[in-house]
């Protein structure tokens, strides 16, 4: 009698095993079975915009600061939040600009944390956090710079700089996976510019000229970031 109520027990013991074995399994299942780069099914952002872009503007602070400095060492210029608004009232922000003897720079910041994921092409990257924060999805930075910078292009016309595309994490883990040219941390952001620097593209004649033609792009073209912010409210409820 006790030798078979202790090989039931036995047995009880294995299947609770195989059980949470099954269930552990399950777990890394559904949180792989999507690709990468692209949200898990349900998945939103956090409600708290509030805290978003108020985590957002540090890290923009953070980029303008580091590129101030290099504008007053090399004789450029440094800009912040440049918003713009076309004929028919759409409009467009970058989110930092720098000119100077290495180039015409516009700047799009991303202030997520983590292990950076994604490519050129990917509609939203992927920041893998800890085990403790919730990952997030952000759009494709290079992608959202791009059509900033079109539309900047577009509206100015011919005879305008040439503009440079970069992105800033400045507080990303890493970046190594992401793997492009324009894609940096505030260090490599910094050295990347200053290597321009170093290779002296334009003298400080052309510089200033390109700093006028953005001053006067943005004397008819500029609206404040409050503006922009109320544009982006109005085309989405539309």
């Amino acid at each position: 009698m006790w030798i078979f109520l202790g090989i039931l027990a036995a047995i009880g013991v294995v299947l609770i095993g195989l059980a949470l074995i099954w269930s552990s399994l399950s777990t890394i299942a559904s949180h792989h079975d999507h690709h990468p780069h692209e949200p898990p099914k349900g998945y939103r952002p956090i409600s708290d915009k509030a805290a978003q872009e108020r985590f957002g503007r540090y890290g923009e602070d953070a980029v303008f600061k580091m590129i101030s400095e290099i504008a007053k060492e090399s004789g450029g210029y440094a800009y912040q939040n440049v918003a713009f608004q076309d004929d028919s009232g759409y409009s467009s922000e970058i989110d930092a600009i720098l000119i100077c003897s290495g180039g015409f720079f516009a700047i799009e910041v991303k202030s997520n944390k983590g292990i950076i994921h994604g490519n050129a092409k990917d509609e939203r990257w992927y920041a893998e956090k800890e085990e403790w924060q919730e990952d997030k999805y952000p759009k494709n930075p290079i992608l959202q710079n791009e059509r900033h910078i079109s539309h900047l292009r577009r509206m100015a016309g011919k005879g305008f700089p040439y503009v440079t595309s970069l992105v800033i994490f400045p507080y990303a883990k890493s970046i190594e996976e992401v793997r492009s040219p324009i894609v940096h941390d505030c260090d490599s952001a910094e050295d990347f510019i200053n290597g321009k620097i170093a290779e002296g593209k334009y003298k400080k004649q052309t510089v200033d000229r390109f700093n006028d033609q953005l001053k006067a792009f943005l004397s008819r073209y500029g609206i404040t970031h409050e503006q922009h912010i109320e544009n982006i409210k109005r085309i989405y409820k539309a």
